[in-house]
């Protein structure tokens, strides 16, 4: 059984969703004036012509791959040769999967936490929404985190600051629990 519903009834639902919790908000208001016409027929949107990005531009499954991830940004123009922020008021969307797999997983945190703050400093935005390997290093499961960034990042962060000697593995988990440094 296939379910079909409007924008209208996934607005009404989400913010049903919404009302329901302690966030606080507004129904969901579409304004018939402002229609884009794509796919098949008329479609909705609920930007704002005033507010909306000059351009939107979304990057998925980056994966610790920090060397293409660079390159990817430069190609759209989101960044400079130095890796600092020059895409003015675009809105770029991280649509989660920065961990894992590659051997720079923190670096790449680290880049987006930049990038969100040069990017806001001249009216653009940076958005990561949180995929399912950014969860599975929250919860402690680290089957996909790169062996060598785990080995490096866990020996670098034990033996500063006169650490107590822990395991990469302790280490890690420290850094993406609730109080830890990738946790909050």
């Amino acid at each position: 059984m296939k379910l079909y519903l409007s924008v209208r009834q996934v607005l009404c639902i989400l913010w049903a969703v919404l009302a329901s919790t302690s966030v606080s908000c507004d129904p969901p208001v579409i304004d018939d004036s402002l229609i884009i016409k794509g796919g098949k027929g008329l479609r909705r949107t609920l930007l704002d012509e005033a507010t909306a990005p000059s351009r939107l531009v979304a990057i998925a499954d980056l994966h610790g791959d920090y060397d293409n991830a660079m390159r990817t940004l430069r190609l759209s123009s989101l960044v400079d040769e130095a890796g600092a922020w020059v895409g003015g008021d675009t809105h770029l969307v991280q649509t989660g999967d920065l961990m894992d797999r590659g051997p720079n997983s923190t670096a790449l945190l680290d880049l987006f936490v930049r990038l969100k703050k040069e990017a806001s400093d001249v009216g653009g935005q940076v958005t990561c929404l949180l995929g399912n390997h950014e969860l599975m290093n929250l919860q402690g499961d680290l089957r996909y985190v790169n062996k060598h960034e785990l080995v490096y990042i866990g020996h670098q962060m034990s033996n500063a600051g006169g650490r107590r000697e822990a395991s990469p593995k302790e280490v890690w988990r420290e850094l993406f629990a609730p109080s830890g440094l990738y946790g909050s």
